[in-house]
């Protein structure tokens, strides 16, 4: 598995974020810090380690420290962000407080109550970074948390999934490494098909073309990635599987029909991929 690890700050945050797009992480991430993340709209595939899960609205997915994890969906989604580290605890709580409250991330996913949800929806909207009683607040979703962990993990393991067709394996494969495939015979050569078969899954599931589709996934990422990292668009563009510059701006005016005075308000998310070419 191709993981990359973030950092993530020492400390304790909530933050929200809305995309209006669907999104697939080109690769794995890992960071020290603890991640509640909540999902306010959308639908989510997340994997964590070797399982898959399936996160709806409502649902709060747990990421314990240096645990490799990603997600993908076709959807827009919006969520609500919590992290904070191991640190943080040890500062503010007891060993025996931090056990209990530590509880919910034995499990990964965990379905809120709308009462919960509409709780936690109003902490995320008041909260203040560096408040003196921000402690208390993560204690106080901690033990939502702890209280709702009734419901069912949904986590397939890798090892033991159903048998799923071929063009889905195709799909899937494409979604997980849309980065590194540069022609169609890296995906052909895998699966030993016809180059006249790739081009029919496309076709039929996304009245697209394998480019057209492998760019959109491109696009999605790029505008993800400029809307929140600090990098330019050049080494994003790279980062996405872009052969260059000029080839990210060429695939991205003709996606989103736009102006170049425009492009920035795009990457700030004020517009909507259309076509691919």
């Amino acid at each position: 598995m191709n993981t990359k690890k973030r950092f993530i700050f020492d400390d304790f945050r909530i933050s929200q974020e809305s995309i209006n797009y669907g999104w697939t992480m080109p690769y794995s991430h890992c960071h020290v810090a603890y991640e509640i993340y909540i999902l306010k709209s959308g639908e989510r595939t997340v994997t964590i380690e070797d399982m898959e899960y399936t996160a709806k609205a409502m649902d709060a997915t747990l990421f314990s420290s240096n645990t490799s994890h990603k997600s993908r969906g076709d959807t827009p989604f919006s969520g609500i962000c919590i992290h904070f580290s191991e640190r943080y605890i040890d500062l503010y709580f007891t060993t025996a407080a931090k056990k209990q409250l530590m509880k919910c991330f034995k499990h990964k996913v965990i379905s809120l109550s709308d009462t919960d949800f509409e709780t936690i929806q109003r902490i995320s909207d008041n909260f203040k970074e560096n408040a003196s009683n921000n402690f208390l607040i993560l204690a106080f979703i901690l033990d939502i948390l702890n209280r709702s962990v009734n419901s069912v993990d949904l986590g397939v393991s890798a090892g033991s999934e159903k048998k799923i067709k071929k063009s889905q394996r195709v799909i899937e494969y494409v979604n997980e490494n849309y980065v590194y495939i540069k022609k169609i015979s890296d995906i052909t050569d895998i699966f030993n098909l016809s180059e006249n078969y790739v081009f029919q899954i496309f076709r039929k599931n996304y009245s697209m073309t394998p480019k057209q589709y492998i760019n959109k996934l491109r696009i999605n990422n790029a505008c993800h990635r400029l809307k929140y990292e600090k990098k330019s668009i050049k080494s994003i563009a790279l980062d996405c599987g872009f052969d260059s510059y000029e080839h990210f701006i060429n695939v991205f005016k003709k996606a989103v029909a736009v102006r170049q005075a425009n492009i920035k308000k795009c990457f700030n998310g004020g517009c909507e991929i259309t076509s691919i070419n």
